[in-house]
């Protein structure tokens, strides 16, 4: 009698219960019967994004204790790794991956008893990309060189390299990526026309292919990169249009016409002129393809000059200073160092002039009461404005 009023509510409840609400009810039965162990089940990667052909670590936690572990990428047809978790649920094992590219999701799966868990596995972008470098070289034979940099190729495979112009192309030395897919190869001097639309081609061994544009752009160098007045500065520049003309600005005054090679190369000299200025707002030396209209420009810092008379002297005795190039109406800060000190010390006040409107000072000053004895210092002179300072010798008995 019990059983069949059982079986009559169990038959009412079902029937009052639509088949969405049912399937649902008997979903959730089966879920909490079948998962309540696993769900306290993590999993941990690194290197995470990783690279086809690399190694990664596979850490698990919480599973099941002293069970043996199936651990695989993607499909178990890639390889299977396995290992056996501790005392505490814990296990960790190298993976390594398959040597070509996934498109889509990809996950690394661990499967231990009846149960599979997963987590997800990034791969890094393949990527082909151009360092901006400065041109370097002996003077007179400056080249521009061409640093380039990919990441998320196959770990330690051969990645050939073609530079194409146009219809021309050229082959590279091939380069060997490292552990993570990466490398770095510098191009050196590469003869590229002005203007000239030029790409690098890299292909690895599994055929993806990258590729990025090789610019070649105007470039000056300058040796040394400051100077007083009437010192000789020499100029190279690469990246400009062949045989053209190129003219070169000292703080926007033109100093300077160089023509360039066949190549886009030029070299040129020049001494600073009179009317360089110390104001930082104006030091660079420009150039400017009469031709092509390209242009490059690099900083120089037109150093100020100062004399005494007379250069030996005594204790307490006025000496003349003159000098130019400071700052128009600035301050100029004059310091006595001794040249066998460190470099940390901070020198003795001698006093503190004001350049004239046109930068030059030409003023007295009183040799510092020291101790007696033939010694040579050096008087140096600060311009306050810019931080830039000059030296003169001077021998105090």
């Amino acid at each position: 009698m019990l059983k069949n009023i059982r079986r009559l509510s169990l038959g009412i409840f079902l029937a009052g219960t639509s088949l969405g609400a049912l399937t649902a009810l008997l979903m959730l039965f089966f879920a909490g019967g079948t998962h309540t162990h696993t769900q306290h089940v993590r999993l941990a990667i690194g290197q995470n994004p990783a690279i086809p052909g690399s190694t990664v670590m596979v850490t698990g936690f919480d599973y099941t204790a002293a069970k043996k572990v199936e651990v695989y990428f993607q499909d178990r047809s890639n390889g299977i790794v396995r290992a056996t978790t501790n005392a505490g649920g814990f296990f960790n094992t190298q993976l390594t991956l398959p040597k070509h590219y996934i498109s889509g999701p990809a996950y690394v799966y661990v499967v231990s008893d009846n149960t599979t868990t997963k987590t997800p596995l990034n791969f890094v972008k393949t990527a082909l990309k151009y360092v901006p470098a400065h041109p370097v070289g002996p003077r007179a034979n400056l080249h521009m060189p061409h640093v380039f940099h990919g990441m998320g190729f196959l770990a330690h495979e051969a990645v050939r390299l073609t530079l194409r112009n146009g219809a021309n192309t050229a082959s590279i030395p091939a380069v060997q990526t490292d552990d993570q897919g990466h490398f770095s190869v510098s191009l050196g001097n590469l003869d590229i026309p002005f203007n000239a639309h030029t790409t690098l081609l890299a292909t690895d061994s599994a055929n993806k292919q990258v590729v990025v544009d090789v610019p070649n752009p105007p470039a000056i160098l300058l040796y040394p990169s400051d100077g007083r007045v009437g010192s000789t500065l020499s100029v190279g520049g690469v990246g400009f249009a062949a045989y053209e003309a190129v003219k070169v600005f000292i703080q926007n005054k033109i100093i300077a016409v160089a023509v360039a090679n066949k190549s886009g190369q030029f070299f040129t000299s020049f001494q600073v002129p009179p009317y360089a200025s110390i104001n930082y707002y104006l030091n660079s030396i420009k150039a400017v393809g009469i031709k092509s209209h390209a242009s490059a420009s690099t900083s120089f810092q037109v150093q100020p000059s100062a004399n005494l008379q007379p250069k030996v002297s005594v204790p307490n005795q006025p000496i003349k200073a003159r000098g130019s190039q400071f700052t128009p109406s600035g301050q100029v800060q004059v310091l006595l160092f001794d040249p066998g000190q460190s470099a940390s010390s901070a020198g003795i006040p001698v006093g503190i002039l004001t350049a004239s409107k046109y930068g030059t000072i030409n003023s007295s000053l009183i040799t510092p009461n020291i101790p007696a004895g033939s010694k040579n210092y050096k008087l140096v002179f600060i311009d306050e404005t810019t931080g830039v300072s000059t030296s003169s010798p001077i021998l105090i008995f």
